[in-house]
């Protein structure tokens, strides 16, 4: 992922603009990688939980699912 930022001590310089540059370094992106990254495994894990206690309702016949069709 390349975030264009004004900086003065920069890593990677772009052509268009001495001041703008590019920020690559690896700190930076691991941030980035592991705050996605955890996001992701949020949302997954509130949809698995979601999910398991549907189906424990519906074990206990609390509930009916029925599948659903697509017209």
């Amino acid at each position: 992922m390349l975030v264009p930022m004004p900086t003065w001590t920069a890593a990677t310089r772009t052509l268009v603009t001495p001041n703008v540059a590019l920020l690559v370094e690896a700190p930076v992106l691991g941030a980035v990688f592991i705050g996605t990254f955890g996001c992701i495994l949020a949302i997954q894990s509130i949809f698995f939980i979601g999910t398991e206690h549907l189906n424990r309702l519906s074990d206990a016949r609390i509930i009916a699912l029925a599948p659903t069709t697509v017209r």
